[in-house]
């Protein structure tokens, strides 16, 4: 087979840019890949360097060898995996270039792969034969073998593509479609533009008047979200074009690449108001550009409808939603079903919901009526909105039937529109003779509204329970119904008892002996007519029971007005009125009597009123009327009576009761504790890498003991990587760590809890590492609580087998939150900086490594393959952090052969299939490296060929194929020798990296994508107090510990106490002046004893071990901040009182220093 015909038959032959190897001894092959190194040569230390250089000579005068067996033939379900080809030496030394054009005589193995070897095995033995085969090959002798460009070119023609696509062939408002641009052929400087109209093709459009479409501002498109492109090989915006009313996205291409971009539009149901709409089915258009031609059309259907809603005020029945013209509510309780008057106007209440007048064109309510109801239309209009005239809105009666039409509106009536139709109100009788006995009326029809909302005919109804009334019949006029239908009653008691779970106790009402202020021994005092009927000259009487002492009425603001009597403990009544729309006030007697009898009268009480509810203000009595003692357990028993003109049997009006216990102490309510903790999720921001993109947030409301052992476990969403953990309000015995489960990072906070406010937040930063597979994603959060605890929703108790791992298989753990967490992205291939200091959990773009930690720390050099096809031959080339960078301000340095991994990222796992590494301890220059270079110089040697890890500075890394939607990151693993004297420094990481697809991406160190690791710490130095005479323990005054930011603050003695003298203590008591002595440490020390001030200040050290071999010194007063002074204490000494003495140094006339005490 000639190549030309055997690339054509290869469906995924690609140019490769990757380094393969051949059998030839200790020669490898460059395939099309060319590095160019500078000129300097290689300074790595050898085992047999000398050797090493001869097999390079030897190598670069050998004539190049053409392989055409370099790649699996492709079939419809197998994507063509890259093969080694071995080779024999002797038939690599007969190689002539010169007779390769058509075929080769180079034997070379094709295998088939099975789909199940599609990606390389994720293994975790280092130790495999296969690494230790491929680590005797060495870097230096490796070539390039270029490849037919003509054929190259053409095969990959056949492969390009460009495609522009729609998830959803139809959707409705406020739903979304999303738009998938994808292409492989797009090159550095091409400008893709996808175009969306707000207007469909068939001419509807919601937008505003000036065309401007914002998140706020009436629109047909609500929101265009779309993926933005990693930053090494484009960037993606979006406009919005007034004049033509479009949304652009405009992709620009700086680098060669493939790439996957989501465009997410969510359509409105808010359009401008000032226009008529229509609902239907409209087509909807997007368009792809690409350098201002058009490539691809797309179109979905959109949706437009509109529902109006109708339901009774109350819900339910109709009864339920009736009242008097006074605005009484007949039916107070559902259950209730009180006759109407004949002849009387009454109101139903109804409410018109999501009407939309901008898709009105003629709206009709119909309400089927009982028979013989007639509509007040003159009050029926006025009782509605008082614009619904200016719409040429009417209400009429045809039949039964009440209407009301509501017409379409003009765009000048549109404009000015705002909820005209909500609440609508019939005012109405049933005009009739009265029937003997009370007669049910219905209409089984029902209320339905039905409104056009379009100029086709297509209508939108609803309709609710028909109308249903009873009316009052002749025989049960006012003076034939018995009392106790006429009138309800409340009076509510002093207090009530609790039950044990803190509930009111209704069944228990009374009232306490230890409550002796002035207070409302009865409240809601009030009646009700239940009737049809205006009742005239209604009269309430409260009896005060013997064993309270009433010095007042409570009366309410607003009240009808009435007239009162007071019945005096004197036997003498006073009288007095109160005018309608009064404030709220306690009525008494003029000479401050007890009241031991209340008569209430109102002119008039109108159909299903209510009086307001008044109370009786005073305290318990200590005696009886007869002397006797008022005792606990002793019953009190309130009288209400009440009646009316015109009821039968006036005389004997209707009594209501409310007795109450007199009881010891005031009801408390027993203080019942749960473990109520919830916990939160929240993302405020989808972009790839954006910082503090949401958090978790856990929330105790109480706590059933206290202390309480917590163990909470945060799930991440494995799009995003924690950023910080806001722990300031937690214990400071919590211990945080983490763990992993199933490639997901597992937050886990746990210890002993004693306060609500006690809550934890958890920052996330969005993933940059996005693939296909993890563009969405979710967070959960989970309480494990110790055996027989309980959470106070216990629904949520975690059984599922597949959740157990993610709380440590625990049995008594419930779910708090869960929700979801989505990033939207461009997908490519691409290559990320990332590092792990020893404050991370997981690697991020910029690492933090605590001074008193270890001096371990990662940089990783990402390669992002998010498309769904697998990508070949990568190169990764990456720096080892260190001053020599230029921006490095430390030298990170590697440890051994196992500090240079290729790991699964989201998995967690070590790649060794397919991988080469090799090491140079040149600072090789990542800008000069060329792919098309055909001589590649002894820059690189293997691991076995290392003898000192310290020196290596450079790392090639080859990666026979990154499978799809996969990230494999090079992470270099290593620490920082001088960690001890590096604070408040930062190192970057820096690479150079490529594959069959995509051109070398340079990240240097400290430009935008390079990722740092900053060594930074700050100490707490604590204060105590100490016994000088040891007669008791130390005090920890922990309210003036004093932190330091290491390496930047300077620890001074006034930090703690700024006294100098003995003297500034007896100030500082004496006068409550706290400048020179903190309050904190005078309200420490006990009576007795004193602050020896002048003896001053030692410091303790914290005996604190320290890791990497770092030495614990003792801080001291005066210097800068280190690591070592964390924990260590400031110690002043307490003397007895009666010891302290002030001593007054003085210089006498002959000049000799005397001492008085």
């Amino acid at each position: 087979m000639n190549n030309r015909k055997y690339i054509k038959n290869s469906a995924n032959a690609r140019q490769r840019f990757s380094i393969r190897k051949l059998t030839i001894g200790t020669a490898s092959v460059l395939l099309g890949t060319v590095f160019y190194l500078g000129t300097s040569e290689t300074t790595a230390q050898a085992a047999s360097a000398d050797s090493a250089e001869k097999e390079v000579q030897t190598v670069a005068t050998s004539p190049i060898v053409k392989n055409e067996a370099t790649t699996v033939k492709s079939s419809a379900d197998t994507n063509a995996k890259t093969q080694i080809v071995h080779q024999k030496t002797a038939e690599l030394a007969k190689t002539d270039v010169e007779n390769k054009t058509d075929k080769s005589t180079v034997q070379a193995t094709e295998a088939n792969v099975d789909k199940k070897d599609d990606k390389p095995v994720a293994t975790k033995d280092v130790n495999s034969a296969e690494k230790v085969r491929q680590n005797t090959q060495t870097l230096d002798t490796l070539k390039a073998v270029p490849t037919n460009t003509a054929e190259l070119n053409e095969s990959k023609a056949e492969n390009t593509y460009t495609d522009f696509t729609v998830d959803k062939d139809k959707i409705d408002t406020e739903d979304s479609v999303t738009f998938n641009f994808s292409t492989n052929e797009a090159k550095a400087g091409d400008v893709y533009k996808i175009v969306i109209p707000e207007t469909t093709t068939d001419g509807f459009d919601g937008t505003t008047k000036d065309g401007e479409s914002t998140d706020k501002n009436p629109a047909t498109i609500d929101s265009v979200d779309f993926g933005q492109f990693d930053s090494s090989y484009g960037t993606a915006t979006k406009t919005y074009d007034a004049d033509k009313k479009q949304w652009v996205i405009t992709d620009t291409f700086t680098h060669d690449n493939t790439s996957s971009q989501p465009i997410i539009l969510t359509t409105s149901n808010h359009f401008r108001d000032d226009k008529l709409h229509s609902t239907g089915t409209f087509t909807r258009q997007a368009f792809l550009y690409k350098n201002d031609h058009l490539l691809k059309t797309v179109e979905f259907k959109q949706t437009v409808t509109d529902s109006v809603y109708l339901y009774w005020e109350q819900g339910g029945d109709s009864k339920n939603s009736l009242y008097t013209t006074k605005g009484n509510k007949v039916n107070v309780d559902s259950n209730e079903n009180y006759p109407l008057l004949a002849n009387t106007d009454y109101e139903w209440h109804l409410n018109i919901s999501n009407f939309n007048e901008n898709f009105n064109y003629g709206t009709t309510l119909e309400i089927p009526m009982p028979e013989n109801f007639v509509l007040n239309t003159d009050a029926t209009n006025k009782a509605n909105n008082s614009d619904l005239s200016a719409y040429n809105a009417s209400f009429s009666q045809d039949g039964t039937v009440v209407k009301l039409t509501l017409p379409q509106l003009s765009e000048a009536q549109l404009s000015r529109a705002s909820n005209i139709y909500s609440a609508v109100k019939i005012i109405g009788q049933f005009k009739m003779d009265v029937p003997r006995g009370n007669t049910q009326l219905s209409n089984s029809n029902q209320p339905t509204i039905t409104q056009q909302t379009n100029a086709v005919g297509d209508k939108s109804s609803s309709s609710i329970n028909p109308v249903t009334v009873t009316i009052l019949g002749k025989d049960h006029g006012l003076d034939s119904l018995p009392i106790g239908d006429i009138f309800t009653a409340t009076i509510d008691p002093d207090r009530y008892e609790f039950k044990s779970d803190g509930s009111i106790d209704d069944s228990k009402p009374v009232t306490p002996m230890e409550d002796t202020r002035n207070h409302n021994l009865n409240s809601s005092i009030s009646a009700r007519n239940t009737t049809a009927y205006n009742l005239k000259n209604v009269v309430m009487t409260v009896n005060i029971p013997d064993g309270m002492n009433i010095s007042g009425l409570s009366v309410p603001s607003n009240t009808n007005g009435f007239k009162y009597t007071f019945t005096l403990a004197d036997g003498t009544t006073e009288t007095g009125s109160v005018d309608v729309n009064n404030q709220s006030t306690i009525l008494k007697d003029n000479a401050g009597k007890l009241i031991k009898k209340v008569v209430l009268t109102f002119d008039e009480l109108n159909a299903f009123e209510s009086t307001p509810n008044f109370g009786l203000n005073g305290v318990l009595a200590k005696t009886y009327a007869d002397g006797s003692e008022v005792k606990v357990g002793n019953n009190l028993h309130t009288d209400l009576y009440v009646t009316a003109d015109g009821i039968n049997n006036s005389s004997a009006p209707a009594l209501f009761t409310q007795n109450q216990i007199i009881v010891e102490k005031i009801p408390v309510r027993p203080e019942v504790h749960y473990n109520t903790i919830t916990a939160s999720g929240r993302q405020d921001n989808k972009v790839p890498g954006a910082s503090e993109a949401g958090r978790i947030s856990s929330y105790i409301s109480d706590l059933l003991n206290k202390p309480e052992k917590l163990t909470y476990y945060a799930v991440l969403p494995i799009n995003t990587v924690l950023s910080s953990i806001n722990k300031t309000a937690l214990p400071r015995d919590v211990k945080i760590t983490s763990f992993k489960v199933n490639g997901r990072t597992v937050v886990k906070i746990s210890g002993e809890f004693t306060a609500t406010n006690q809550n934890w937040e958890l920052v996330l930063n969005n993933s940059n590492l996005i693939t296909h597979l993890n563009l969405s994603s979710d967070l959960q959060v989970y309480l494990a609580l110790p055996e027989g605890k309980k959470l106070s929703n216990t629904s949520y108790r975690v059984t599922d087998q597949s959740l157990l791992p993610f709380v440590e298989n625990s049995e008594n753990a419930y779910r708090l939150t869960t929700s979801n967490w989505d990033v939207i992205a461009a997908t490519g291939t691409y290559s990320k900086s990332l590092a792990q200091g020893n404050q991370d959990i997981d690697l991020l773009f910029k690492g933090q490594s605590d001074d008193k930690g270890s001096w371990n720390m990662t940089f990783s050099n990402v390669l992002v393959n998010s498309e769904d096809k697998d990508t070949y031959n990568a190169v990764v080339v990456s720096h080892v952090p260190g001053t020599d960078d230029g921006k490095s301000q430390f030298d990170f340095k590697l440890k051994d052969a196992n500090s240079v991994q290729v790991v699964n990222t989201a998995t967690g796992d070590i790649i060794e299939s397919g991988i080469e590494k090799y090491y140079s301890t040149e600072n090789i220059n990542l800008n000069s490296i060329k792919w098309d270079d055909p001589s590649l110089k002894s820059h690189f040697v293997t691991a076995d060929k290392v003898t000192d890890w310290a020196k290596i500075k450079t790392v090639l890394t080859t990666i026979s194929v990154v499978p799809a939607n996969s990230t494999y990151g090079v992470t270099l693993n290593g620490y920082d020798p001088t960690f001890e004297k590096d604070l408040n420094k930062t190192a970057y990481g820096s690479s150079v990296a490529w594959t069959d697809l995509l051109k070398p991406i340079v990240i240097n160190a400290g430009d935008k994508n390079s990722a740092s690791i900053t060594i930074s710490g700050q100490s707490t130095i604590n204060f105590k107090l100490h016994f000088n005479d040891g007669s008791q323990a130390d005090i920890l005054v922990p309210d003036i510990n004093h932190t330091y930011k290491d390496g930047v603050d300077t620890v001074n003695k006034s930090d703690f106490i700024k006294a100098t003298k003995n003297s500034d203590y007896d100030n500082a008591v004496n006068n409550k002046d706290y400048s020179l002595i903190p309050k904190a440490v005078l309200d420490a020390i006990p009576n007795g004893y004193v602050l020896d001030v002048e003896s001053g200040a030692k410091i303790e050290n914290s005996d604190t071990k320290y890791p990497n071999g770092m030495k614990n010194g003792t801080a001291e007063f005066g210097k800068t901040s280190m690591y070592y002074f964390d924990g260590d204490t400031v110690v002043y000494n307490l003397i007895k009182a009666n010891s302290f003495t002030k001593k007054k140094i003085v210089v006498n006339c002959n000049n000799k220093l005397n001492t008085f005490g």
